[in-house]
């Protein structure tokens, strides 16, 4: 990555090689296309920063976050072990994977928080929780707006903080033992996508 950066010019912060690295994985060509866009971005200012890579690489973890988020809503047990399979695949780290589908449930929990609270009406929430889901996509806004607020509707308090729990539990698993962290993510949603189907709303 140095070597590159000093091709095009530029050099990079640790933090901002770190990033990158977690935005992309193993997948050489998606890293240099990311580092390209970066100094592109970045015009006369000859060092990136984390920032810079948030800004300009921040689409492939929304990408990211799109895909664990959509599957999991749809109870799609096979999809999510292919998203999965693939994030693995490219060497993302297990902590962020983990971070992607702790976030799906954090939301639905600050959606339910939102509402009993009056803090924010349904609109103002969606747009803070999934700001890449804007009103100009008209049909595509609407179906996933309806979906998410079906889940935060159904979802029990009590399950929200039970798939929580068990998420830290595996956290503590992936730091602490030898245990295939993509194993233990699977078994995860496993468990969550046949509870979803057995009880129809959770």
């Amino acid at each position: 990555m140095d070597r590159r950066f000093l091709s095009l010019g530029k050099s990079a912060t640790i933090e901002a090689k770190k990033r990158l690295v977690e935005l992309t994985g193993n997948d050489l060509s998606r890293l240099d296309n990311e580092m390209e866009k970066i100094v592109t971005f970045l015009d006369e200012r000859k060092t990136v920063e984390l920032d810079d890579v948030n800004q300009v690489s921040g689409l492939i973890k929304s990408f990211f976050e799109w895909e664990i988020s959509d599957n999991l809503t749809k109870a799609d047990y096979e999809a999510c072990l292919i998203v999965l399979n693939n994030l693995f695949r490219e060497g993302i780290k297990p902590e962020y994977i983990l971070g992607l589908i702790a976030k799906f449930f954090r939301d639905i929990l600050l959606a339910k928080l939102y509402l009993k609270e009056n803090d924010k009406d349904k609109k103002a929430i969606f747009k803070e929780l999934k700001p890449h889901i804007r009103e100009k996509f008209g049909k595509f806004y609407t179906d996933k707006f309806r979906d998410f607020f079906f889940l935060v509707d159904k979802i029990s308090r009590r399950n929200l903080n039970h798939f929580l729990s068990e998420l830290e539990k595996i956290d503590l698993n992936i730091k602490t033992s030898d245990v295939s962290a993509q194993t233990l993510l699977e078994g995860f949603i496993f468990d969550y996508c046949l509870h979803k189907r057995r009880e129809g709303t959770i």
